[in-house]
């Protein structure tokens, strides 16, 4: 009875699932639509596709400003050229032609031509010359720089056709001669001068003051093009806060004199030509913003906003330049930028041009081209699609109910009827089910297809059962085992020590692969991978477990013998064997089935199978160093030389990712006559498990081609810890660092510019220190010369040690010579070292030369160096290296002040 209460018809059973199933599609619908994130993906595309149209019209208008407007080289040799033959004939005055108008009259005169072709060249709507020869940097602060003379041409509209008699052009700036001489109309806002005293600020002078005080200050060391300015100036004569775009060279004579600045102008009106807003959205909503941001600005703006001053607007929304003199634009998480105008809520993409070179004075100062649409227009689109794909989703969920009332209704009469066929099947458990036909072609087929498989359906299992484990265990083109069965099968081995015995495993890369592959194709490389598989299976004996684990790689594991003998019998048949099998090739050449391999061999190299194959591993990698068609033994004694090496290498690659484990002690260098501190010679100490001392760093840095980065080290730690002492007061301010450098090494220019900038202070103290030992070449010698902020001042160290103490000498012209240790140690008892002294003293003493004697140990060696004329002295009867340099010893100084004692009465005389 129970069990008639809870049963259903057929149509309920299979309507309910259907409607679950349709319940089940809506929510997977609408959480499949959530979770992919589509909805808010239409807004992105918006914003991809607002991106990718800024991006294109930001890269034409820098094609167009990097490759047209910026190109003033020629223009400004030509003017540089001009200027220089009129000052040398006289035509000019460099005292007096920036602030008379009249004197600078020829020179104006003779380019005003070129200046106009280049203004109409390059399309733009303004060029301007600017003469000055003073320093500007008094008066920037005051925002006051005087009046200029000076040349401004402008093109009322540069993307018109040019006018032959240039009535398209007017004069906003040149002097009353030039204009009266010159036929070109003047502005309403002209003047005979600049005037820099009528705005108030001073950030208005950029695009004059930053481009001329650069170059300045540097003399010109470098090309015009070196202190290019990308700037705006204000739009004169306007009477409002708008600016133009400007780029402005300075002006520099062959001498590196700078006296002015050339520069172009983009009106603002121009500007907008070339940003057209309409491409941006089709209502027209949208709208272009040219502007740029400086580091001043960037710090205001703060942490997830961007500063930025506008330039040039294209638009018909209500944001104009003329009320923005700033703005900032908060960051959002999506990417872009968001701000607020006339309580308008804007979304804001930009993208930078790339206008300056790196390390360019001025390539902190960005531009940037900004898009700019409200986010009302934004999200019109995606909430329009919103609004359909819900209507959607309804009329689906109405034609679901629909159409699973009618699948239920057909479907249920005849399942009915084969329920009751399945039934009676089932009374007869041991035959194969016969089911009457339903009519439905496609479930009497499958009734059909089910009574006629489950006739063979035991033995097809068996069948397939032995294919799978067939093709999971073997490799398909050799028929061997494969990596995966080999490790399994060797486990299995190596788990039981009576079926393992003494056992050896031979690891193959084959040696003619590669160039089988390349020279007759990868098919007859297959065949030549099958013969070396039927090579190793005729050469091994059958209990051997042979394996292709790779492409060209082969194990072989013996195992089970019982005595040693035994097994290197088997093993010499393979290696002595193998070389002698051969491949035909398709043209008729014959290659041998070469290996190159190791063996690692059980009990006496390794227990378990992973360290027999770590070993065999290595020495394969030693049988291909040595040659192909070979294969060794494990030779202990080279395993653990070579990860000796490998464990220095290691170390030196530790060290020089972290200089921390570098120090860096000092030892004193003092005065032969005061005992005062005269410098200190920075001294390397590293402490580590296999590098204990700096001739082990350099050995392992010299194999493994890492001297330059130990150089790097050098120079870093070295000016880093005396600059610590500096600070502190341990040592003296004008003391000098004597810092050893690699001869034959420079390091690059950026890295040493980066350490000028930060230790300038000590730059002029450092002596750089070279072995005369080594090797110097001329080119890492001008490299250390005009290392930025050096002394120029070197030191040749180890003196008389080596062959080529006089070439060293030579070539390098030291301010210091060190004499080595071999020549000091003993010199009070010896005279031919006495006299090898007094003659390099005497030679370095008519040259303004230095003499510091090295590895002083004594005070009888101290008083025979003093006597003798040593500028210098160093050595651990003075003061040892420390961290925190010594005080010379009171034996010391007592010996100097007792030897300086008996010289005054000789020089009274």
């Amino acid at each position: 009875m129970n069990r008639r209460a809870s049963s259903q018809s057929i149509f309920r059973r299979i309507i309910t699932p259907l409607l679950a199933l349709l319940a089940l599609e809506m929510i997977l619908f609408a959480g499949v639509l959530y979770a992919s994130g589509a909805l808010p993906r239409l807004t992105q595309n918006e914003k991809d596709i607002l991106s990718k149209q800024i991006v294109n019209r930001k890269d034409y208008l820098e094609h167009y400003l990097t490759g047209t407007v910026g190109d003033l080289d020629s223009l400004s040799e030509s003017i540089n050229r001009r200027t220089e033959q009129m000052l040398e004939d006289g035509t000019l005055r460099l005292e007096t032609m920036d602030m008379v108008a009249k004197e600078s009259m020829p020179l104006f005169k003779a380019i005003a031509n070129e200046l106009v072709d280049a203004m109409r060249t390059k399309k733009v709507s303004g060029i301007f010359v600017i003469l000055n020869t003073r320093d500007l940097s008094g008066d920037y602060a005051k925002g006051d720089f005087g009046k200029r003379t000076g040349i401004y041409i402008r093109d009322m509209d540069p993307a018109a056709a040019p006018s032959r008699r240039n009535e398209d052009l007017v004069l906003q700036r040149a002097s009353t001669e030039f204009v009266q001489s010159y036929q070109i109309t003047t502005d309403n806002g002209w003047k005979p001068m600049f005037d820099f005293t009528d705005r108030a600020e001073a950030e208005d002078y950029d695009f004059f003051y930053l481009p001329f005080q650069t170059a300045y200050e540097v003399r010109g060391e470098k090309t015009a093009r070196d202190y290019a300015y990308w700037g705006r100036a204000p739009r004169t004569g306007t009477g409002t806060d708008a600016y133009n775009m400007t780029y402005t060279v300075p002006l520099i004579l062959s001498d590196g004199t700078v006296y002015g600045v050339l520069g172009v102008e983009l009106d603002t009106r121009y500007l907008r030509s070339l940003i057209p807003y309409g491409e941006l959205s089709g209502d027209e909503s949208a709208s272009y913003l040219l502007a740029f941001t400086d580091p001043e600005l960037a710090e205001r703006a703060g942490a997830g906003r961007r500063g930025l001053h506008p330039v040039a607007f294209s638009g018909r929304e209500a944001i104009t330049e003329t009320t923005l003199e700033q703005m900032y634009v908060a960051h959002e998480s999506e990417g872009g930028y968001s701000f607020t105008s006339d309580d308008v809520r804007y979304y804001a993409n930009l993208s930078e041009f790339r206008l300056y070179d790196n390390n360019a004075p001025f390539e902190n100062t960005r531009w940037f081209l900004l898009g700019i649409i409200p986010e009302e227009t934004l999200h019109s689109f995606s909430d329009l699609l919103v609004r359909r794909i819900v209507t959607a989703a309804l009329i689906m969920m109405v034609a679901g109910l629909i159409g699973s009332f009618v699948i239920s209704r057909r479907l249920s009469a005849p399942l009915q009827k084969l329920s009751a066929d399945v039934a009676r099947a089932q009374q007869r458990r041991t035959d194969v089910p016969e089911l009457v036909p339903t009519g439905i072609r496609e479930i009497d087929g499958l009734t059909g297809a089910i009574t006629s498989l489950s006739r063979d359906i035991a033995g097809a299992k068996k069948l397939e059962q032995k294919r799978i484990e067939h093709e999971r265990d073997h490799d398909l083109l050799t028929g061997l085992l494969n990596r995966r069965a080999f490790y399994r099968d060797a486990g299995r081995i190596f788990a039981s020590p009576q079926l393992l015995a003494h056992a050896a495993l031979i690891m193959m890369d084959l040696d003619n692969l590669k160039d089988i592959n390349e020279n007759y194709g990868h098919d007859w490389g297959d065949n030549y991978i099958y013969r070396a598989a039927r090579s190793f299976e005729e050469t091994a004996p059958d209990t051997a477990l042979i394996a292709r684990v790779s492409g060209d790689e082969f194990y072989v594991l013996l195992y089970g013998y019982p005595t040693p003998d035994l097994l290197h019998e088997d093993v010499e048949k393979i290696r002595t064997q193998l070389p002698l099998e051969t491949f035909d090739l398709p043209d008729g050449k014959s290659v041998p089935v070469g290996a190159s391999g190791g063996i690692a061999r059980c009990p006496e190299d390794g227990k378990d199978v992973t360290q027999l194959m770590r070993l065999a591993d290595f020495t394969m990698y030693q049988a291909k160093q040595a040659g192909k068609n070979r294969i060794l033994y494990f030779d202990n004694e080279e395993y653990q030389k070579q990860g000796s090496v490998q464990h220095s290498i290691a170390e030196l690659n530790e060290l020089l990712s972290n200089y921390a484990l570098a120090s860096y002690h000092f030892q004193p260098i003092f005065d032969a006559r005061t005992g005062a501190p005269f410098a200190y010679e920075a001294l390397m100490r590293v402490s580590m498990k296999l590098l204990h001392n700096p001739g082990d760093v350099l050995t392992i840095a010299r194999q493994e081609n890492r001297l330059a980065d130990i150089e790097q080290m050098t120079w870093t730690r070295t000016m880093e810890c005396f600059s610590f002492l500096r600070e502190n007061n341990v040592v003296e301010k004008d003391a000098r660092v004597f810092l050893n450098s690699i001869a034959n090494l420079s390091m690059p220019q950026d890295q040493l510019d980066a350490l000028a900038r930060k230790f300038s202070d000590i730059m002029p103290h450092v002596v750089i220190e070279i072995t005369e030992s080594e090797t110097l070449t001329a080119q890492s010698l001008a490299a250390k010369r005009t290392i930025p902020g050096f002394s120029g001042e070197f030191a040749l160290d180890d003196y008389g040690s080596g062959y080529n103490s006089e070439i060293m000498l030579l070539n390098l012209a030291p301010k210091y010579i060190k004499v080595d240790i071999s020549i000091v140690r003993d010199v009070d008892s010896s005279i031919d070292r006495q006299q090898i002294i007094s003659n390099i003293v005497a030679y370095a003493h008519e040259r303004d030369m230095r003499v510091v004697a090295e590895g002083v140990e004594t005070a009888a060696e101290l008083q025979t160096l003093l006597s003798l004329g040593i500028d210098l002295l160093q050595g651990f009867f003075l003061a040892e290296p420390a961290a925190i340099p010594q005080t010379i010893s009171a034996e010391a100084m007592k010996a100097i002040t007792d030897f300086m004692r008996t010289q005054q009465p000789s020089a009274g005389k």
